[in-house]
């Protein structure tokens, strides 16, 4: 399933993922330092398979 929107909030100083499936809000807490880790392995780990 494809959310129709999607952005970027803070709540009370903390990050959140908002998915908008049309009348379903799902809110993603973001931890940055690890997304940003996680990203980062990933770039890493496509750049070694040529992806």
């Amino acid at each position: 399933m494809d959310p129709i929107a999607t952005r970027v909030e803070r709540q009370d100083g903390v990050p959140l993922l908002l998915l908008d499936f049309g009348g379903t809000v799902m809110k993603i807490r973001i931890a940055p330092e690890q997304l940003r880790q996680d990203l980062d392995a990933l770039s890493g780990s496509e750049s070694q398979q040529g992806i």
